[in-house]
């Protein structure tokens, strides 16, 4: 008898794909998205226009950054990543042509919607993958989950 070569290529487990994907090149960018969600945050609570405006237009590179690392469909089966980073997107592109602060305002709640985005998708991949596969020692930005 002679013994047979599989031509399929053998699929990756989701949890290991999504690992990946999260410890990859798109950490940067969601730090950075981190970064700028706190940032704008607290801008909005001072009320400083200057210091929304300076948040909410590093945005714009931010979402493009994310957009170049989309999340293996296996971890987000509705599609939900992509909404992210359109929202991360808008803000940024609303900040940038804001004549004034009450738009910088409307582009801070753009960016906002973002976060509770994040929960949608956090629950998603939660129930995609779980959450057993997470290393005890995994250091890394609280979005996105392990």
């Amino acid at each position: 008898m002679v013994a047979t070569v599989s031509s399929r290529p053998k699929q990756v487990p989701c949890d290991l794909q999504y690992a990946d994907w999260r410890d990859g090149p798109v950490r940067t960018a969601t730090a950075e998205l981190a970064s700028e969600l706190a940032a704008a945050r607290a801008a909005v609570r001072t009320g400083a226009g200057a210091a929304i405006g300076s948040a909410m237009r590093r945005a714009l590179p931010t979402a493009i950054a994310m957009a170049a690392q989309p999340m293996p469909r296996c971890a987000d089966t509705g599609g939900i990543y992509a909404d992210l980073v359109d929202d991360v997107y808008r803000a940024g592109a609303r900040a940038r042509s804001a004549t004034g602060p009450g738009g910088l305002l409307k582009a801070a709640a753009m960016l906002g919607q973002a976060s509770a985005v994040e929960q949608q998708l956090t629950a998603e991949i939660t129930h995609s993958i779980g959450t057993g596969h997470c290393a005890q020692e995994h250091a890394g930005p609280a979005w996105p989950p392990c």
